[in-house]
């Protein structure tokens, strides 16, 4: 009798699941299908999970990775609207020039909010001051454009490489280590013991 009951109850939630499977799946929106990266950071993270072929257009100061960048420039620091907003190619599957995501480290000219209002998600990923921020922001970018493994995997991988430089390390009992890292020379600016460097 148990094991009646038991197939019975195990037929009943298979088939009341799938309606539920369903509709989590229709549900799901679909990636991005045209980015637009104001933030050097979040273009190279971006080509770093495989989400590269989804952006259309990036700022001006973006440099990495040195192949496969879209030709496509935005002045992040003087960004407008107009030419945010007129930047994704048209196809059959695409219809429109607007994009589905723009990434900003800075919110020149009130963007985020103007982009907003015109129905645009804009993610603002300033600067993070610690890698668990950092960490995030990948994390962040992958589950918006459908690349969640493989920033995960990316994270892992950073966090590997990282605990690795600290263990090489050799200890110096008695000794305080110091750095000074010069980041320009036009005009001289390095960092200070509340900053860091991603590169």
């Amino acid at each position: 009798m148990f094991k009646s009951l038991r197939l019975i109850l195990a037929f009943l939630v298979g088939v009341l699941a799938l309606p539920l499977v369903g509709v989590a799946l229709a549900g799901a929106a679909p990636p991005p299908g045209c980015v637009v990266s104001l933030s050097p950071t979040a273009t190279e993270t971006l080509f770093a999970i495989g989400a590269g072929h989804q952006v259309q257009a990036v700022d001006s100061d973006s440099d990495y990775p040195t192949k496969g960048l879209p030709k496509k420039r935005i002045n992040a620091l003087d960004p407008s609207v107009e030419g945010v907003l007129g930047i994704c190619k048209q196809t059959a599957s695409y219809p429109t020039t607007k994009p589905d995501l723009v990434v900003i480290s800075y919110d020149a000219n009130d963007i985020q909010q103007k982009l907003t209002s015109l129905g645009v998600k804009v993610v603002d990923q300033d600067a993070p001051s610690t890698l668990a921020g950092a960490y995030g922001q990948i994390e962040q970018l992958g589950a918006l454009t459908g690349h969640v493994k493989s920033a995960d995997e990316l994270v892992v991988s950073l966090k590997k490489t990282i605990n690795a430089d600290i263990a090489s390390v050799p200890a110096h009992p008695n000794k305080k280590v110091t750095v000074y890292y010069e980041v320009g020379t036009n005009p001289y600016y390095s960092l200070t013991s509340d900053t860091f460097v991603v590169r």
